[in-house]
């Protein structure tokens, strides 16, 4: 099990922002849920595909992972 943090979930929240605001609603809707919806600790199967996204964002940009 991985522990969500706070950190984590500002994190996706960024994201998700970036994400409505440049039209990608379905990556917005993944991220924003995830950040808000999901509990404390949850199993790196659940985690890990979250993380791969949001790295590829945070190195390509959101054009990198548009649904």
């Amino acid at each position: 099990m991985i522990e969500i943090t706070r950190h984590d979930r500002a994190e996706w929240t960024r994201l998700a922002k970036d994400a409505y605001a440049n039209g990608c609603a379905e990556r917005g809707h993944q991220f924003s849920a995830a950040a808000a919806v999901l509990p404390d600790r949850i199993t790196c199967a659940v985690y890990d595909p979250l993380q791969e996204v949001y790295r590829t964002w945070l190195i390509d940009g959101l054009d990198a992972i548009r649904a």
